[in-house]
């Protein structure tokens, strides 16, 4: 069997740098929550509030990948623990502006915010047709939200931020990967635990038209050189009976960490494209 190294994300932080994700995080909740609060009480349209929910709790999770790149964190449990926290207060915060604009009143103490909710849960605060949630429904109702709001940020953060690559020599975050292909598909034989990178020097240009071709991602310390990675994808195109044209992307290998001479010799393929 071969063994292969791919890159992972070293776990080391300061406590300098967890302030500064901290603080980025928080305080873009802070700023973008008496638009989230201002959004769900002017529009009358409960589905699209819904929207609005989700779409708060992703910004949520890319602020915090913001800040953990910020501060230079690589940790991702610790980075995951900042989008819980940031969106807790995101959560809280939100309640504290949409109490503004119901009232014209800053309430920020919780349990000041708890009595005004426990009132408002008794009379509801919206209505879906001839339907206005009251009681135990308008609490699990928030109780949804805030877990939407807090799921969403830490999700949005596991996901994106553990395919972040961090050069621990030069203490710099890695560009955007650089696309190449789409290439000839990989003979199937390749595509086992025997799979050398090597094999895709082989490759040929192909047309975006080929039922199945091979997409390759390549990233690399701009610095130093030395830390050189590979994605292998295959792009598979199907067609349905009414001549509609799919495309499903499968990752067949992620972030292998390869040698600098691979790295140019596959980058250069690029110019079997054109």
């Amino acid at each position: 069997m071969i063994d292969k190294n791919y890159y992972s994300l070293s776990g080391s932080f300061s406590l300098l740098g967890l302030c500064i994700a901290t603080f980025v995080s928080i305080a873009v909740a802070l700023l973008i929550s008496p638009i989230y609060a201002a959004a769900l009480y002017f529009i009358p349209f409960v589905f699209l509030n819904c929207f609005i929910t989700f779409g708060y709790g992703v910004v949520v999770g890319l602020a915090t990948i913001y800040g953990c790149k910020l501060g230079k964190v690589r940790s991702l449990p610790i980075a995951c623990a900042v989008a819980l926290l940031a969106a807790v207060l995101a959560d809280y915060f939100g309640w504290v502006f949409w109490i503004f604009f119901a009232v014209n009143n800053i309430i920020i103490l919780p349990s000041d915010i708890f009595l005004f909710l426990s009132s408002l849960a008794e009379a509801g605060s919206w209505s879906i047709g001839d339907s206005t949630p009251t009681g135990t429904l308008l609490y699990l109702i928030w109780i949804a939200e805030a877990i939407a709001i807090i799921l969403l940020a830490i999700v949005v953060t596991h996901e994106l931020f553990a395919d972040e690559i961090f050069c621990e020599r030069c203490q710099k975050w890695l560009p955007a990967p650089v696309r190449v292909g789409p290439l000839e598909a990989l003979p199937e034989k390749s595509l086992t635990s025997a799979f050398l990178p090597t094999s895709l020097l082989d490759l040929q240009a192909v047309t975006t038209s080929e039922p199945v071709s091979t997409i390759l991602e390549l990233r690399q310390c701009p610095s130093c050189g030395l830390v050189n990675l590979l994605t292998v994808k295959a792009e598979v195109k199907s067609q349905d009976k009414r001549g509609k044209i799919s495309s499903e992307t499968l990752t067949l290998e992620h972030n292998l960490l390869i040698d600098s001479d691979l790295f140019k010799r596959l980058i250069g393929k690029r110019n079997d494209e054109n």
